[in-house]
């Protein structure tokens, strides 16, 4: 059994920002969701604000397409990170957890996004999925947007590895720790709280989904 953190150990920064990334349909949003939930088990706040949200808000307040348009949403995304900087979306999100303990940002697209958690002694996670799960995940969530062939999935896929707009490659290459979500969604969690429990200095590289043994 995971050892829980202690919620009176001061974390770095407040809020501490662990970051998630990684490629459509790896399970961002989830992992981020199971992180919450284990920071709150320990005893601290968190707040979970994904930048995909951020993002399809923006289309929806300034009407300026279809926010399930995923190549809109890469477009509308490079075109505010170039105009206003690329940590836009994630001091939009630091500012709406000012009051938490632990932020849960979901979704990171640039390298400067990167280094400015960093500079505030936070972590990055990548969650790591095969294409053929990523899609089939992709498909099983019904997300608006998310209606497209293989073949489809695969070309957005390649113009998100390339840069198209962001550069989320970048990111994958230069981030903390490496999660295979590989297991089901009990061992997923029990990654989450070995994390969680792990704050803020003995996190290790690399976890296997797999390999955890689900709490019963």
């Amino acid at each position: 059994m995971t050892t829980p953190s202690d919620p009176t150990k001061p974390l770095p920064h407040k809020p501490y920002v662990i970051g998630v990334t990684g490629y459509p349909g790896a399970g961002k949003d989830t992992f981020a969701a199971q992180l919450k939930e284990a920071v709150e088990t320990s005893g601290r706040s968190a707040q979970l604000v994904s930048s995909g949200d951020l993002i399809r808000q923006y289309v929806r307040d300034n009407k300026l397409g279809d926010y399930g348009d995923r190549e809109l949403l890469q477009k509308i995304a490079s075109k505010v990170m170039a105009e206003r900087g690329p940590e836009i979306w994630l001091e939009q999100a630091i500012a709406a957890a000012q009051d938490c303990d632990v932020l849960l940002y979901p979704g990171l697209r640039h390298p400067d996004e990167l280094a400015e958690i960093h500079q505030n002694q936070g972590i990055v996670v990548v969650i790591d999925v095969p294409i053929e799960v990523r899609y089939q995940r992709s498909q099983r969530r019904k997300r608006h947007g998310d209606e497209m062939s293989f073949e489809e999935f695969k070309v957005d896929d390649a113009g998100e590895r390339a840069g198209k707009g962001q550069q989320v490659e970048a990111v994958v290459a230069q981030a903390d720790v490496i999660v295979q979500n590989d297991g089901d969604l009990a061992q997923l969690k029990r990654v989450a709280e070995t994390i969680i429990a792990s704050l803020p200095d003995q996190i290790k590289p690399r976890y296997d989904a797999s390999t955890m043994e689900a709490q019963s």
